[in-house]
């Protein structure tokens, strides 16, 4: 997408910029979301941690982590390191953007067992419903997993927000670019899309 997220102390508002566009979104790590970046009808969602449960511990590309399941199923899998020590807000932002539990510790791997394919709905021809970008996948999917990794110094500079950007309302029009939002907007203008929720009757 060409975007960069940041997040940093002391009011951990979550940044996501575009340096080509020189465009940028601000807002609280509740608002932020890995859908919400991809997915122009998506809304941010809760991320639960309670319901976690430590079952094992191993090693990952010389990184020390905790497996944490979920209760629906041993395959709904997180792995937390333990040797990568930050503030929550941290593993909450990475959360948000996997779209995945937070084990309160950096995430290394995550799957997710999805059972059975699923098939889009059959909508009248020229309509696009708004479920059209859910996962359709089956079977056990791999979301997350760390290739590699390099500790370095810690640098300021890295952490720097953007000056002299723009700002924007929605998330989605920084991660898309200016010619993936030029194809969105023909779409919705010679197509359009439907949804399955009823026009609420004014009083």
């Amino acid at each position: 997408f060409g975007c960069q997220v940041l997040a940093k102390a002391p009011d951990w508002r979550v940044h996501c910029f575009n340096p080509k566009d020189k465009i940028e979104w601000i807002g609280d790590i509740s608002q932020f979301g890995g859908m919400v970046m991809t997915n122009p009808f998506a809304v941010p969602e809760a991320i639960a941690d309670s319901k976690l449960k430590a079952v094992a511990s191993g090693h990952l590309k010389g990184l020390s982590y905790i497996k944490y399941i979920s209760p629906t199923s041993a395959l709904n899998a997180v792995y937390g390191t333990t040797d990568i020590h930050s503030s929550p807000q941290v593993a909450l932002v990475i959360s948000r953007l996997y779209a995945m539990p937070n084990s309160n510790h950096v995430p290394l791997y995550r799957s997710v067992d999805k059972g059975q394919p699923r098939a889009l709905k059959k909508m009248d021809d020229m309509q696009i419903s708004m479920d059209a970008s859910d996962d359709m996948r089956g079977g056990l999917c791999v979301q997350l997993r760390t290739e590699s990794w390099k500790k370095t110094p810690f640098n300021n500079a890295d952490f720097e927000v953007p000056h002299g950007y723009k700002r924007v309302k929605d998330l989605v029009q920084v991660t898309y670019s200016s010619g993936k939002k030029e194809d969105l907007t023909e779409i919705f203008t010679e197509v359009g899309f439907k949804t399955n929720k009823r026009p609420s009757k004014s009083p």
